[in-house]
């Protein structure tokens, strides 16, 4: 299968996998099943995509853990046929690959910022409230007297 991609079978090899294909990419994968079948391998196309996809997920998962180039017994299977077609992809990074990805990181990153701010008038509305509580003790004491 790993062949017919790098015949030319996937337009954009390394792109964002989609949920449901659209035709056109049940044609690329027809087509692999085609290659496959032609090979002695029996696959039906959801059986190609969801390999293709594995394959895929393993290699950039690996790229990810190792900061780069996992050594050789860190592999994944397919690993180097992968890192030919990536170089043939164009060395796409995670931005490139899932684009919804760097806007979920900058609303997270808001998040992240906004919990932070929320956090810190928390704490100033505590002390705010214990010195608050401080001074109604002392005129509490002061009338007592």
């Amino acid at each position: 299968m790993l062949g017919a991609v790098k015949e030319g079978l996937f337009p954009s090899s390394h792109g964002a996998t989609q949920s449901s294909p659209t035709r056109v990419g049940q044609l690329y994968f027809f087509s692999a099943v085609r290659a496959l079948r032609s090979q002695g391998y029996e696959r039906t196309i959801p059986q190609a995509r969801t390999k293709w996809k594995n394959i895929k997920k393993a290699f950039y998962d690996s790229r990810r853990m190792w900061q780069g180039r996992p050594p050789t017994k860190g592999r994944p299977h397919f690993y180097m046929e992968m890192e030919e077609l990536w170089h043939l992809a164009g060395e796409p990074s995670e931005e490139e690959r899932f684009p919804e990805l760097r806007d979920l990181q900058r609303r997270v990153a808001s998040l992240e910022a906004a919990e932070k701010r929320t956090q810190a008038e928390l704490r100033a509305m505590r002390q705010a409230n214990m010195e608050l509580e401080a001074t109604l003790e002392r005129r509490l004491a002061l009338s007592e007297r």
